[in-house]
């Protein structure tokens, strides 16, 4: 699971639906990090008493990049075979697709 602060009270996951996948006894991590069977998700925090999960777009692998801009925030999500990455402004109480781009993103570096 991939956690991200959006702000005092809420917070985006990244979490692994066991319905969309065949994962089991012997899976290995890079089985689990694999399957498109994550999405994400709007939690209502402290409480994490709701969750709304973003199903307007189809089921990703395990993608948790995430950084600031200007006071937005944005997450990734890639494709099944990592070969593109999409950002979502998740600014909001919606995710927003931004920029999409070849290649997959593992971390992402500040410099200030």
């Amino acid at each position: 699971m991939g956690i991200v602060q959006r702000d005092a009270g809420h917070l985006w996951a990244l979490a692994l639906d066991p319905a969309l996948s065949e994962l089991g006894p012997g899976s290995s991590l890079g089985d689990v990090f694999g399957a498109a069977a994550w999405r994400w998700q709007l939690i209502d925090f402290p409480s994490l008493a709701a969750a709304r999960e973003d199903s307007s777009r189809p089921p990703t692998v395990y993608s948790s990049a995430h950084f600031v801009v200007d006071g937005r925030l944005f997450v990734s999500t890639a494709t099944e075979d990592f070969a593109q990455t999409t950002l979502l402004d998740v600014s909001g109480d919606d995710a927003i697709e931004g920029v999409s781009f070849s290649g997959f993103m593992g971390n992402v570096l500040c410099v200030r």
